[in-house]
């Protein structure tokens, strides 16, 4: 199974000493990752996710670099779950869904990694956007109180 991140991994705050591919797909993965660690470098200013996709979008090197590396660790937790499961699809939630070019970027990434030389399950944006979950999460509330 590939790591979440090339090289080996990294710590995860909160989940120990490895790497978990919850944190490296989330939009704290992304500004972590941007705002450097002892092996990239010296550390940048914390911005939100969505300027660091807007600047590597723009052309700012270490934005795009920042993109780059989560594209790649997303593709590699995706192509996991692509080759056990064979999904007619891969739908994103959550913030990092408003990134457009992920949906542009990440078949081909995902077909890097994945068991399989053809890859050609598609990468679609929720319905509902990075409201989703909470969308679903009302739903499952009942409507009427139980006994």
């Amino acid at each position: 199974m590939p790591s979440p991140v090339s090289g080996g991994t990294r710590p995860c705050p909160g989940h120990g000493p490895r790497s978990c591919r919850g944190r490296a797909a989330s939009a704290g993965g992304l500004i972590a990752w941007n705002s450097g660690s002892p092996a990239q470098g010296s550390p940048r200013p914390t911005e939100p996710a969505r300027t660091i996709a807007k600047a590597a979008l723009a052309g700012e090197p270490a934005a795009a670099a920042s993109l780059d590396a989560y594209v790649d660790r997303l593709a590699r937790g995706l192509a996991v779950i692509a080759d056990i499961l064979d999904p007619d699809a891969i739908v994103l939630g959550g913030g990092m869904s408003n990134v457009e070019a992920l949906y542009e970027r990440l078949p081909a990434a995902i077909g890097s990694y994945a068991f399989s030389d053809v890859f050609t399950t598609p990468v679609r944006k929720a319905a509902h956007g990075d409201s989703s979950g909470v969308r679903g999460a009302a739903w499952l509330w009942p409507l009427e109180p139980g006994p």
